[in-house]
């Protein structure tokens, strides 16, 4: 007895159970790298005492774990924030910038050789990544606290610094590492003005005969998670705190390119391409939204079989030049991804343009032109990548639609000297 064959989307789904038992129903696990917490300006000075440091137990364990769903019974993947480390390296890397001397203290053994103790735990952290559609930034939010007490148990001060750190969604990779860092950086900075200016911890300075000094350089580390990638980490750099074009900022451009004007049949023919100038600028009200003004030059060529022919001692060159300056202003609209950004829009353009056929009478050169000014519009599309934090490398084509007539060099009549522009353009925006 002959069996029917199996449908196709049965054996799909037979191909997929069996794949993920193959693999174990394990959900790949991605660690997010947290760049080191580089607090800047670094604290003026320092307290000349000893200090010892102490954990909140499971500190170093703590972590953010987020798990998305697999495709067609395949494993989902796992989402790693060290938080914990991360706490724990700000305290190697920066506490010695703010005491003469730090040690670890565990909870159970008893503080010896030291003037103070600073307990640090991890109140709370919430970690949001960029999603899209949604919010092009990843946001950390965390609540450390910070208790310093005399060595027999006596409160000095205590804080809580409540930090934000939000960080632009890069064109590749991710950003929650950077948003934690971001806001530790914060945290640090907050802890240093607090200890320097509390007048609890000024009298108990007092007290003890304790003095400040200047603040050495901070420490370079690796950062945290790199060490999971088995990677060679690079030095560590502040982390950026904006990418460019931010709602209500702005930007400047320059570019240059290719044109390539279109004609019409029997008024401007056979056109051939030339080269096209930008300057312009941007202004983003909205994260979605950008206005645009743009003045371009551009230069093309047109057959000059529709000029009028050259008298008995004249002739003519076998090509008509075109040069356009254009003003435009239109909208686009924005996918906001981070640090790369496709866009379209669209928007009207005031043209001058002028048309000029050169030529000789008995050997003498010469030339004719007409000009003159039309309205239009374009559409446009385009990419844009952030180069860092101001800076902008976009490149677009824009389809320009006007029509202009040069008297007898268009034979009379209106012809398009629009046409396909593509420039790459240099942005730089404020503030």
């Amino acid at each position: 007895m002959k069996h029917a064959p199996k449908p196709l989307a049965s054996r799909l789904w037979t191909a997929a159970a069996a794949l993920s038992l193959a693999l174990g129903g394990c959900a790949l696990t991605i660690r997010n790298t947290v760049p080191q917490p580089v607090v800047e300006p670094p604290p003026p000075s320092r307290i000349e005492a000893a200090v010892g440091v102490r954990l909140e137990p499971g500190m170093e364990g703590r972590e953010d774990i987020r798990s998305t769903e697999g495709f067609l019974g395949l494993p989902g993947t796992r989402y790693v924030t060290a938080v914990g480390r991360a706490v724990v390296s700000l305290c190697d890397a920066f506490l010695p910038r703010l005491f003469a001397r730090t040690k670890p203290v565990s909870g159970t053994a008893p503080p010896e050789g030291v003037d103070a103790l600073l307990d640090v735990r991890l109140a709370s952290f919430d970690l949001a990544p960029a999603e899209f559609p949604g919010p092009a930034t990843c946001r950390a939010h965390l609540v450390v606290g910070w208790d310093l007490t005399a060595p027999d148990g006596e409160p000095i001060a205590s804080f809580a610094t409540d930090v934000v750190g939000v960080q632009p969604q890069p064109m590749l990779g991710r950003c929650v590492g950077e948003a934690v860092a971001l806001a530790l950086q914060d945290a640090g900075r907050s802890l240093a003005e607090r200890l320097l200016s509390d007048p609890a911890v000024r009298a108990w300075m007092e007290r003890r005969g304790i003095a400040t000094a200047p603040a050495p350089p901070p420490p370079t580390t690796p950062p945290i998670g790199a060490e999971d990638a088995g990677e060679s980490p690079p030095a560590p750099t502040p982390v950026a705190q904006r990418a460019p074009l931010e709602p209500r900022s702005s930007a400047f451009r320059v570019g240059i390119g290719a044109f390539s004007p279109r004609g019409t049949p029997g008024a401007l023919e056979k056109p051939s391409g030339g080269v096209a100038f930008l300057l312009g600028a941007m202004s983003r009200p909205l994260r979605p939204l950008g206005i645009d003004g743009d003045f371009i030059w551009a230069f093309g060529q047109f057959s000059s079989s529709t000029a009028p022919p050259p008298g008995l001692f004249e002739t003519k060159a076998g090509r008509m030049d075109l040069t356009t300056a254009a003003l435009s202003v239109g909208v686009r609209g924005i996918a906001p991804l981070g640090g790369f950004e496709p866009w379209a829009g669209g928007g009207l353009v005031l043209m001058l343009s002028k048309l000029a056929l050169s030529g000789a009478t008995l050997g003498l050169p010469g030339s004719v032109d007409e000009s003159g000014i039309t309205a239009g519009g374009y559409l446009a599309t385009g990419l844009d990548l952030a180069l860092g934090p101001k800076w902008i490398f976009g490149g677009q084509c824009r389809w320009t639609f006007a029509q202009q007539s040069f008297g007898k060099l268009s034979a009379g009549r209106s012809g398009s000297i629009g046409g396909l522009t593509c420039l790459g353009a240099l942005s730089y925006g404020w503030p």
